[in-house]
Order: structure tokens, then sequence, then C-alpha cells
């Protein structure tokens, strides 16, 4: 799942890789700010890219998207 969104395979994804997952998620309907929050509430080291743990841990701490495939 991770490997999907990390298009340039720097081993991270970044903002406008992360709005592609909102939109595979059905969530663009959130405004720009909601949707920068969401990041930067995943990015928990604040390097502006979500690392492959990051994202993991905002996967299984988000168990309405067990059911999410692509």
């Amino acid at each position: 799942m991770f490997s999907k969104y990390d298009q340039d395979d720097s081993d991270s994804i970044d903002f406008s890789e992360f709005q592609m997952l909102l939109k595979d998620l059905d969530m663009e309907q959130l405004t720009q700010q909601e949707a920068e929050l969401l990041y930067i509430s995943i990015d928990k080291n604040l390097n502006n890219v979500i690392c492959l743990e990051e994202f993991q841990k905002f996967w299984e701490d988000s168990p309405e998207l067990d059911t999410f495939t692509i």
C-alpha cells in the first residue's frame, strides 16, 4: 500500500502523494487545511514527509481503513 503512494520511490510520502491517497479513500471533500492538518498529524517527526513507520501507525490506528482495498 505504501509503495503505491510513494511514486518517486523516496521511501516517503510527500503531501502531493498523500493527496492521491485521500482521493482513493474518497476523502477528497476535505478542505486543503483539513488535509494539511491530517498530514501533519501523521508526520510524527515533523520532517514534512510520511515515512513507512508513520504510515503503518496511521493505518493500524484507523480501524475503518481495514476494509479499504485498491
